[in-house]
């Protein structure tokens, strides 16, 4: 068995303990047709999602986080917070989860060409860099 193929099954081992996820959000997306033509299309499009998470039950054995210098514990799971919240000494310090993702795309036809261009990006969310 390959190291990697060991973490990846040690990791969803550690996550299956949390047994109870409540997900709630919204989604909406639009697009237009700019030029539609016989030799030449443009469209362009755009979408936004605001989800959120929260760990609703969570078994007893529920340790998978782990602690770094100072105390610190990282992704740690918790009835009410979000799934892999950031912990510290003073409680939840960080939440992993964007409050909104977002992306906008666009195609370019004309013949047998065709040209997509996609940019996503997710924001509100906390990132904790242990380097």
């Amino acid at each position: 068995m390959s190291l990697f193929t060991e973490l990846l099954l040690k990791r969803t081992d550690d996550f299956s303990q949390s047994t109870g996820i409540a997900n709630k959000g919204i989604e909406a997306q639009v697009g237009a047709d700019i030029i539609d033509n016989d030799g030449f299309k443009w469209n362009v499009s755009a979408n936004v999602a605001f989800n959120t998470n929260s760990l609703t039950e969570v078994s007893a054995n529920d340790t998978w986080g782990r602690t770094v210098g100072g105390g610190l514990v990282v992704n740690k799971n918790v009835v009410g917070n979000p799934v892999s919240a950031v912990y510290g000494a003073d409680g939840m310090i960080g939440n992993p989860i964007p409050k909104a993702f977002g992306g906008l795309g666009s195609t370019w036809s004309f013949g047998n060409w065709t040209v997509d261009l996609l940019a996503d990006g997710a924001f509100g969310f906390d990132i904790l860099n242990l380097n």
